[in-house]
C-alpha cells in the first residue's frame, strides 16, 4: 500500500498533489516530486542560489518525514531556469544541505516551472531495505 508524504512544515504541493509517495513490501521507494525553493512561510529567495538551497532544505524534510535519510537517495533531478550555472555551485549546495553521497543526477535547464517566481525545482527517489 502506498503512503502519501506532505509534511506540514513546508508550504503544500503545487497543483494540489503531494509532496512524495512510499511504497513496497520489502523495499521502501519513495518517489519526491518536485520541490521548489518556497520557504515554509510562503517567501522566495531573490536568486538561484537561496532558491536551490531552500529546495533541498524542502527535499531533505520530505525525505525525513518518509523516516528515511539523505544517503536513501538513488536518484535526484534538478530542473532550473538559470541555464550555464556551474555545476560545483550545484554541488557545493548538495552536499552542504543534504551531505556527499552517489546517486544518479541530472540537472536541466528548462524554459519556465509553473511559477513565474521559481527559479529551481528538485526532485528526487529514495530507496531504502524496509
Amino acid at each position: 500500500m502506498a503512503r502519501l508524504i506532505s509534511p506540514s512544515t513546508i508550504t503544500p504541493p503545487a497543483l494540489g498533489g503531494c509532496h512524495a509517495v512510499l511504497h513496497g513490501p520489502t523495499a521502501k521507494r519513495l518517489i519526491v516530486g518536485a520541490q521548489r525553493g518556497e520557504r515554509p512561510d510562503g517567501s522566495w529567495p531573490d536568486d538561484f542560489v537561496g532558491q536551490l538551497a531552500q529546495a533541498f532544505d524542502n527535499l531533505l524534510t520530505v525525505i525525513q518525514a518518509a523516516q528515511m535519510a539523505p544517503e536513501d537517495i538513488v536518484r535526484l533531478d534538478v530542473a532550473m531556469l538559470a541555464p550555464g550555472v556551474p555545476a560545483d555551485i550545484i554541488e557545493r549546495l548538495r552536499a552542504d544541505r543534504l551531505g556527499r553521497f552517489h546517486c544518479a543526477m541530472t540537472c536541466v535547464s528548462v524554459s519556465g516551472l509553473g511559477d513565474i517566481r521559481c527559479l529551481v525545482h528538485v526532485s528526487a527517489e529514495a530507496v531504502k531495505q524496509a
